[in-house]
């Protein structure tokens, strides 16, 4: 599945929020013969009114915390 970034009118910038764009993203869902799903998502973003040392910083640890929640949500005994 790609993404990529667009402007919608039913979610229209609001206040003083800056957004990140997505250039290119890519998400690959596989099936393992042991029933679990592999996820691997890659994304190239820009990141506006950040700091480069902390979009940097940040990343790695953002993905992470989003393959964990979302394992979390479809496996609660991998929270165990």
């Amino acid at each position: 599945m790609l993404t990529r970034w667009i402007e919608h009118p039913a979610v229209p910038k609001k206040g003083n929020y800056v957004r990140s764009e997505i250039i290119l993203g890519v998400n690959v869902l596989k099936p393992l013969p042991d029933g679990r799903t592999d996820f691997t998502s890659v994304s190239h973003t820009r990141l506006k009114g950040v700091p480069r040392m902390i979009a940097d910083s940040t990343s790695v640890k953002g993905a992470a915390q989003f393959i964990e929640t979302l394992e979390g949500l479809f496996n609660p005994a991998a929270e165990e």
